[in-house]
């Protein structure tokens, strides 16, 4: 029985496309494989808090030694690890939020490493696929104005791919913001394309990880 985690940052409760189209994965995934579970944390809804010098010197007290905050802090990092650990498949919805990744995505990450299992990564999720729902309210591809401005998908490749060794898959809704933004009106229609588009290959890969996990 194949695990899903899920994981979303996008602030907005309702009108969220990296939401969106997360739900359009995980809708495909769960009629492929209803046996499967999906467990779900919401950082955009539920942050986790700043990394402090209390957590930065956590682990380095010994156990016995720790603080009440410290041991909270190990223990919050730790369950952090044991949900990527735990599940098969992970599915992020990271909107761009000024160019960037929201802060929630940034200090999950930060919580990850202060957890010594992620310092040597080899074997510990190497191999397992990751898809990202990279939502940009503008457009960043090469020719554009603001080609090299996502400074999001880059740092998420480095982080998830290269260090902790997982296979990415990045779908990116782009334009997001061109029915409610008038400097953008004109791109509407490639919008709509470039949405369906998402919504298209989110319901492909959610179905084919599903099948190929649940036959493994």
């Amino acid at each position: 029985m194949a695990h899903l985690l899920r994981i979303d940052a996008s602030i907005r409760a309702q009108g969220s496309f990296s939401r969106s189209v997360a739900d359009t994965f995980q809708i495909a995934w769960q009629d492929a494989h209803p046996t499967g579970t999906v467990s779900v944390r919401d950082l955009g809804r539920d942050p986790l808090p700043y990394i402090t010098e209390v957590d930065h010197l956590a682990r380095m007290v010994p156990e016995d030694e720790r603080t009440p905050e410290q041991q909270e802090s190990v223990a919050r990092a730790t369950a952090l690890v044991d949900e990527l650990i735990a599940a098969d498949a992970i599915l992020l919805g990271v909107p761009l939020y000024n160019w960037g990744t929201p802060a929630s995505v940034k200090t999950w990450i930060d919580y990850l490493f202060l957890d010594a299992r992620t310092r040597d990564p080899e074997g510990l999720l190497r191999g397992r696929t990751a898809v990202i729902v990279n939502a940009h309210g503008g457009s960043y591809k090469p020719g554009t104005p603001r080609d090299g401005w996502d400074h999001a998908e880059p740092y998420l490749r480095r982080i998830l791919g290269d260090v902790l060794g997982l296979d990415l898959h990045v779908i990116t809704p782009e334009l997001t913001l061109a029915e409610v933004n008038p400097a953008l009106a004109e791109f509407i229609e490639h919008h709509k394309v470039s949405l369906s588009e998402a919504h298209d290959d989110a319901q492909t890969k959610g179905r084919e990880l599903a099948r190929q996990l649940a036959a493994a």
